[in-house]
C-alpha cells in the first residue's frame, strides 16, 4: 500500500512540476511497441514461438547442469516447497515476475538475455545449500558447455 502512494506521489509530482503524464508516457511506448494490440491475439502463433524461444534461451545459457540439478531439489539439499526458506521464496517471487513479464508479451526474439542477467542470481540462490562436490561438477560442466557453445555456436537475432 506504501509502495503504491509513493508511486502515485511521484507520478503526480513529476506531472505537476515538468508537465510529464507516466501514464500516457507508457500508453505511448505500448502503442509504438505493439500497434496492433496484445501480440497473443493478432498473431498467436508467433507469440508462443517466442514464448518458448524466451524460456529455451535462458535454460541454454543457464548450462544444462545447473538445469538437470534444478530438477532434482534433494541433490541440493532443499524442497521448493519449503515456504520458510527464504531463499525459496526469494526464487520463486524472480521466476514469477519473468514468467508474467513473459505472459504479457514483454521480449520479442533474441530480448530474453537482458532478461537473463536479473534472472540468474535467483536461480543461483537455489544452490546455496548444495554439497561442494555436486558445485564442482557444475562448474566443469557449464564450462565445457560454454566452450562448446563458443567455437561451434552460432547466435543470431
Amino acid at each position: 500500500m506504501i509502495s503504491l502512494a509513493l508511486l502515485f506521489a511521484t507520478i503526480m509530482f513529476l506531472f505537476s512540476i515538468y508537465g510529464y503524464n507516466h501514464i500516457q508516457g507508457f500508453i505511448t511506448a505500448s502503442t509504438i511497441e505493439n500497434p496492433h494490440g496484445f501480440r497473443g491475439w493478432y498473431e498467436p502463433f508467433t507469440y508462443l514461438a517466442t514464448r518458448v524461444e524466451c524460456v529455451s534461451e535462458i535454460s541454454l545459457f543457464l548450462s544444462f547442469g545447473i538445469l538437470a540439478v534444478l530438477f532434482k531439489p534433494k541433490k541440493l539439499g532443499l524442497s521448493y516447497f519449503d515456504w520458510r526458506n527464504i531463499n525459496i521464496n526469494i526464487f520463486f517471487s524472480g521466476i514469477l515476475t519473468l514468467l508474467g513479464m513473459f505472459v504479457v508479451g514483454a521480449y520479442r526474439t533474441g530480448e530474453t538475455a537482458r532478461t537473463a542477467l536479473f534472472i540468474y542470481p535467483y536461480i543461483f540462490l537455489t544452490l546455496k545449500t548444495t554439497e561442494t562436490i555436486i558445485l564442482k561438477d557444475i562448474l566443469i560442466l557449464a564450462g565445457i558447455q560454454t566452450v562448446i557453445m563458443q567455437l561451434f555456436g552460432s547466435y543470431f537475432w
